[in-house]
This record gives structure tokens, sequence and C-alpha cells, in this order.
């Protein structure tokens, strides 16, 4: 009959629900046992951690907090233990100078207590975290590099810089704190101007980098480099003229535009005019005059500033070049040229590589020297040059005998050339005289 219940469906019921809940209990069971297993597992490996640290086998101990991690990722102990045991670590890298392993460490650090802090929430791990973003392992500035954390490599402040030594006959220019080297040792050696410039010409005159070879009555020259390579071939005087004259050897060094020597030349109606070149023959100033005179033009170098042209049998006829504005000037109109005491030096000049230091020569002529902007005597000598464009010069206590200095007064060769004179020839060219003869060493 409909609706009809013998009691089979409630019997059926009950089984399920029992059946459910011996089931539901068995997970938890499960659950629990898990759980309980976990934890304990968690547990001794925290045990062996702290053990391994106690005796400083650190390497043993990142790998069983990070195990106990695994067990329990919320454990607070387990990322405080492998704080600490990375700390330990990081310094024992550090003590050994092992920058590389000690940044690895500690980024793996700041790693792990990140993740810490995500699975814990915990403001014990982030107070670590912290301490590790503020940790720094300071290596010193050196030459080429500021001071920088090798943790994390931030930099403070700038690099040394090189402190350097002057290159020696034997030593090229090196840094006295991190000993790194730059250029070449000083080279010395004799050159035969003749075999750079061909046999071609008669005369020749040294520059920083070239070498000019003119005869004293052609109306050209060429400008060839220290290996013989022809630079430029220059003829300053266009067409018919009246007066023509050269001086490739300033008597002083211009300090100013890179003048190397000059050249002047006038046509028959008084136009012409005087050129100023570089070492390299380029023209760095034309001037456009007129003045008709006799003779040829005269010139001296009064100082590194100004170049005094005078003819030779015309009265009246002067030119002063200022070669720093690039303009001929009237003689009131200029600097008053350097001052010295006539009763104790009978020359003065600049060094070109110091312009508080000055090369002399006593008043009676029997020693060469230096001394200072306020005239004190740095060194004199029986017989010396002027430093060359590289900072060395030729001295001698002597006269026979020629030691290479530099511009802090080292010894650079001792009793290098013997010679009855030397002198600056130029560029970094010295010449000695032996006999009759002029030798000429390229010293750089």
């Amino acid at each position: 009959m409909a609706g009809f219940d013998d009691g089979s469906n409630k019997k059926k019921l009950i089984i399920g629900i029992a059946a459910g809940a011996v089931l539901l209990a068995a997970v938890a069971a499960a659950l629990f046992f898990f759980v309980f297993s976990t934890s304990a597992k968690a547990r001794k490996q925290l045990k062996i951690a702290d053990g391994y640290y106690a005796n400083e086998n650190y390497e043993e101990a990142v790998n069983a907090y990070k195990k106990a991690i695994e067990y329990k990722p919320a454990s607070e102990a387990a990322y405080i233990g492998l704080a600490k045991t990375d700390r330990a670590l990081v310094d024992a890298y550090l003590e050994k100078n092992d920058f590389d392993q000690a940044k690895a460490c500690y980024q793996d650090a700041i790693l792990n207590l990140e993740n810490g802090v995500k699975n814990t929430n915990s403001e014990e791990i982030q107070k670590s975290l912290d301490e590790f973003n503020r940790m720094h392992a300071w290596k010193a500035a050196t030459c080429t590099e500021p001071k920088t954390c090798v943790l994390c490599g931030i930099t403070d402040g700038e690099a040394l810089g090189h402190e350097w030594e002057r290159a020696t006959m034997k030593m090229p220019k090196t840094c006295s704190r991190c000993e790194a080297t730059e250029g070449d040792p000083v080279s010395c050696k004799e050159i035969y101007a003749k075999d750079i410039i061909t046999e071609r010409w008669e005369r020749f005159v040294f520059f920083d980098n070239s070498v000019v070879g003119f005869i004293d009555k052609v109306d050209s020259f060429s400008i060839y480099d220290y290996d013989g390579k022809l630079l430029k071939e220059v003829t300053p005087v266009q067409g018919a003229y009246s007066s023509w004259s050269f001086s490739l050897s300033l008597q002083k060094k211009i300090r100013y535009n890179n003048i190397a020597f000059m050249t002047t030349y006038f046509d028959k109606n008084g136009k012409g005019s005087i050129i100023l070149y570089d070492q390299y023959g380029e023209v760095v100033k034309d001037f456009d005059v007129n003045q008709k005179f006799s003779g040829y033009l005269n010139n001296e170098t009064l100082n590194e500033r100004y170049l005094y042209l005078k003819a030779t049998e015309s009265k009246g006829v002067e030119f002063y070049i200022d070669t720093k504005t690039l303009s001929i000037v009237n003689k009131e109109d200029m600097e008053p040229v350097l001052e010295f005491d006539t009763n104790l030096y009978s020359s003065c000049e600049r060094t070109e590589i110091n312009e508080d230091l000055f090369f002399v020569t006593s008043a009676d002529k029997k020693s060469i020297g230096f001394v200072d902007k306020n005239f004190n005597v740095i060194a004199m000598y029986a017989d010396a040059t002027n430093f060359n464009s590289n900072g060395f010069a030729l001295v001698s206590k002597d006269g026979k005998s020629y030691d290479i200095i530099d511009s802090d007064f080292n010894v650079i060769a001792e009793s290098y050339v013997l010679a009855d004179d030397v002198w600056w020839s130029g560029g970094p060219v010295m010449a000695a005289k032996k006999g009759n003869a002029a030798h000429y060493y390229l010293i750089k």
C-alpha cells in the first residue's frame, strides 16, 4: 500500500549516518595524526637545527631550519633560528673576505625572512628582516671604486683616484696605492733628425709631436712626425716679395693658442703678412699689415706671451704681438714682463710644466737651476736644461756628466749623458754637445 513503511528506510538512514560518522571520525583522526606527525617532525628538525647552530655547524643548521619550515611553514622559531644562522654565516664569510659567498648568503636571508613575514605575520621576524636590510659590510674605497657595501652594493662617496709616481727608466707611471700602471717606462734614446726628415733638409726644429725641416734660403718647409711620416708641406710666401723671414725656433715656449713658430713676408708695396703657426703647420693667425721698410723683420720672444718684431734696417718699424689675444698691441698696453732681481739672476723664464716654477741662470752664470714663484732656490747645478714638454731635464753637478731628472727632481738616470754642454732643443728633445757635434735625445 502506498505510504506503507516497514522501517527499512529508517534503518538505511541510520546506517548511512553511522557510516558517515565513522568516516568523518577516520578523516579527523588521520588529519590529527598528520598534523601531530608533521608538528613532531618540525619540532625534531628544529631541535636538530638548534644543535647544529650551537656547534657552529651553520651550513647544516640552515638545511635543518629550512626542513623544519617545510614541515611547519608558520614556524616562527624556525625562521628566527634560520635568520640568526644566516647572520652567523654572513659574518664568517666576511671574516674570510669571501664576499661573493657573503652576498649570496645575505640575499638568501632576506628572501627567507620575507617569506617568514608573509607566512607568520610575526613582528619578531619583521624585526629581523629590518635588521638585515640595515646591515652593511663596507669595502673601503679604492683608486677606481667608491666605498661599497659588498652585501647590497650601495656606495658611499667617490673613488680615491690614483696616486701616480712618475715613470722611471725601468718602470712606467705607477700608482703608489694600488700599483696600477699607465703608459711606458721613461724612454731616452739618441735620435738622428735627418733619418726622420730625410737628407733633403739642412736644419730642423723639434716640437712636442713633430719635427720641422727647412733650408735657410728656401721659401718652404716640411713637417714630419717622429716616425718620419710627412704631415704637411708649408709654403708661406705667395708671389714676389721684398722681405721674407721665418722663426721656427722661438726663443721661449709660447703658452697660448698652441703657437710654435712664425713667418713674415712683404711685397714691394709694403703689403704683407705676419703668420703664426702651430706645430703641425696650421695657421693660427695671419696678420695683414702694410708697412714699407728695408731689410727684414728680426724677432724675439719677450716672454711666454709676447713676440717683438723689429725691422733690421728701418728705425721705428716694430710690432708687438700678444699671442694670448692674437692681436698686435702697443708696447704700453702690454702686461709687465716677468721681473726678477738682476743682481741674482742673469735670466729667468717660467717652466711650461709648472707656472710657479722658474728656470734661472745666476748673475755670474756659474750655476743654472730652478726657483719657486718667490725665488726661493729649489735646486742649482753647474749646468742644466729647462724641463722638456714631458717634464724631464738634464742636470749636472760638474758640467760633464748629466743626469736625467723628473719635475719632482727625482733622478731617473744617473750620468746618462757625457757632454760639453746641454740644452733644451724643443718638445721632448734634449741636445748635448760632444766635441763639435750636437747629439739629440728624445726623452719621454
